[in-house]
């Protein structure tokens, strides 16, 4: 598990891991997981795990701590954006964290409309910033689920880049130019991996 990094390395983690024990937060830690990113929302539902992800992964000594939204044009971008951000501040562990877009296309959540999908994301971002900063939003995609979801768009590419490709190097050297977006922020390089008696992505920054 021990590799040569260019940054620190992290790992994200989704709803569907479930409640997640405090000992395989111990234990993502001590295998050098520095930085930590928690589902806080999927489509219509808020995550009701993230709250506790959040704590434990502290309590571990993971020092920084982001979330991730899964929107869905089933429901309105100012309402999902409300939501998140009220069960997250409420709960006390929105502070000075970012809070990362994640632009895919799953089941039924997007248009097959390029435009609609470009107009239902500004219109998300815009209440995000009004609630948390522009400068606490990031943007999650990869080259093909940004083309299948809005197309050529540029429209987002003021905001730092998570972007996806499973090669399973921890570094930028794959990196290619979509978007708008000339150079990436983190890169979620192994999805899906069995470790400390849970699945967890891999990221590196």
């Amino acid at each position: 598990f021990i590799m040569a990094l260019n940054g620190p390395k992290g790992f994200d983690l989704s709803v569907f891991q479930g409640d997640v024990q405090q000992s395989s937060f111990n234990c993502l830690a001590q295998n050098g997981m520095k930085f930590a990113i928690f589902q806080a929302q999927r489509g219509p539902k808020l995550n009701p795990y993230a709250i506790n992800d959040y704590k434990r992964a502290k309590i571990a000594g993971i020092q920084y701590v982001d979330f991730y939204m899964f929107p869905t044009v089933q429901k309105s971008a100012i309402s999902q954006v409300k939501e998140t951000v009220n069960y997250l501040k409420s709960n006390g562990v929105l502070t000075n964290n970012m809070i990362w877009v994640d632009i895919e296309r799953k089941e039924d959540y997007y248009h097959n409309d390029c435009a609609k999908n470009q107009q239902f994301l500004t219109q998300l971002v815009t209440e995000l910033e009004k609630q948390i900063g522009s400068k606490k939003i990031g943007i999650y995609a990869n080259n093909w689920s940004w083309n299948d979801v809005v197309c050529s768009w540029t429209g987002l590419s003021k905001y730092p880049l998570w972007y996806a490709h499973y090669d399973g190097k921890p570094n930028f050297n794959d990196f290619k130019k979509f978007g708008g977006f000339t150079k990436p922020s983190m890169k979620q390089y192994n999805g899906d991996q069995k470790l400390c008696n849970t699945n967890v992505d891999f990221n590196i920054q």
